[in-house]
């Protein structure tokens, strides 16, 4: 969606996250997830491999 389609937009209370969501996931599959989301999902960062590493 091109941004001059936006009409609004502002921070929500609530997460996008499925409550619940963790609960079906493995450590180190958390660990994952967050290195990924710290990265910005740049698949070239050294963050995310630290991070799993780290909860491996």
């Amino acid at each position: 969606m091109p941004k001059s389609e936006i009409e609004a937009h502002w921070k929500s209370s609530v997460s996008m996250m499925p409550e619940g969501l963790l609960d079906t996931l493995t450590p180190a599959t958390i660990w994952q997830l967050l290195g990924f989301l710290e990265s910005g999902g740049n698949r070239g960062d050294e963050w995310p491999r630290m991070v799993a590493a780290a909860g491996a």
